[in-house]
């Protein structure tokens, strides 16, 4: 038998805080995690079956926000250890007493999903508290501090020098750098790991570990078997043409970046511009529209990929090349579903399954 399943989908583009408004004695600055609490009440109301919060192409922000997001769904304990240059080790718990949701939680993250998003994304799936759906992520494990040029100088000099102070780890001991966060449940992705990410980046600090530190995992009796999981998805996936079809046009999409060399033979390369891609037999014609991270987006649109860190406004960098973002705060997050009225900030997914 069948069921509808009402599910809650969260885009989180950043991690930010209005600390002028917090320094100034505003109680109600805003911030990534009081906004995505106040749209899970929302969705709450709403009785869902799950929530999925959608980290693509969140290039991270302010560390804070990180390990207070993650106390959202985790009732306490460690999320994230900093080990600076001199060797010493700070533990960051978790700062929300309680939870705001204890339903079945999935975080959706691509390979343009880096730095703060990684913690997060990495304390989920550590704690056994959600499924990590998509892409490796972008492998930004490391901190930096920013020295501006006229330290040394009695005058004014423009610039600034980036220094790496130290690393993050995750409460496993395991570092986010190089390697990134793995997912749960693989999905096909545009982007090309080979050429962005962390180890696409010549001098890139490599991927190691330190001791873990202790942390109950309150979770991990109720999460699904992942392997089962992801044994359901590939047989969902094989069996549906536009899917299929997905797949194909991105392996296509693949074999045309690795091309290296263009025939000087008019006749040669017109037959091969008229050649079809290989498709399914029974994929249909047209995909179906689907959603795509902004770095997607950007690829689909330009043929440009947009690099996390930075803004997508011409002229304007949001953010610096180590995914620092220097705005005070970017659009708050906003979930997606049935809409009620005309408001664009609450709706939700619905789907058919076995309960």
């Amino acid at each position: 038998m069948t069921r509808k399943y009402r599910v809650g989908v969260i885009n989180v583009p950043a991690f930010y805080q209005d600390v002028e408004a917090q320094n100034a004695g505003d109680k109600e600055f805003r911030s990534t995690t009081r906004d995505v609490r106040r749209l899970i009440n929302e969705l709450k109301a709403e009785k869902i079956d799950g929530l999925v919060l959608d980290l693509r192409g969140n290039g991270g922000g302010y560390l804070p926000e990180a390990t207070a997001l993650t106390g959202l769904f985790v009732d306490k304990g460690p999320v994230v250890q900093l080990k600076v240059t001199t060797g010493e080790l700070e533990v960051q718990d978790d700062p929300e007493p309680g939870v705001a949701y204890a339903g079945p939680l999935a975080v959706l993250v691509d390979r343009f999903s880096a730095s703060a998003s990684e913690i997060f994304a990495g304390a989920i799936q550590d704690y056994h508290r959600g499924t990590i759906l998509g892409q490796r992520t972008f492998g930004k494990g490391t901190v930096q501090n920013l020295v501006p040029l006229d330290r040394w100088s009695p005058r004014p000099v423009n610039g600034q020098l980036t220094v790496t102070i130290g690393k993050f780890y995750r409460v496993t001991g395991e570092s986010t750098q190089h390697r990134g966060v793995e997912p749960d449940v693989t999905l096909p992705s545009q982007i090309d790991m080979e050429e962005f990410g962390e180890s696409a980046l010549e001098g890139a600090l490599p991927w190691d570990r330190i001791p873990g530190v202790p942390f109950r995992s309150e979770g991990k009796a109720q999460q699904p078997n992942i392997a089962v999981l992801a044994t359901e998805e590939k047989t969902r996936a094989d069996k549906d043409p536009d899917y299929r079809w997905l797949v194909a046009d991105l392996a296509a999409d693949d074999v045309m970046r690795k091309q290296t060399s263009l025939s000087l033979n008019l006749q040669q390369r017109k037959d091969r511009a008229r050649a079809p891609r290989t498709r399914t037999p029974d994929a249909r014609e047209r995909p179906p529209r689907c959603a795509e991270s902004a770095g997607a987006q950007e690829l689909r649109r330009t043929g440009r990929r947009q690099i996390p860190g930075y803004g997508a406004r011409p002229g304007r960098r949001s953010h610096d090349r180590h995914g620092h973002r220097r705005a005070p705060h970017p659009s708050p997050p906003v979930a997606h579903g049935s809409q009620r009225g005309q408001s664009p900030r609450l709706s939700l997914g619905f789907g058919t399954g076995h309960p």
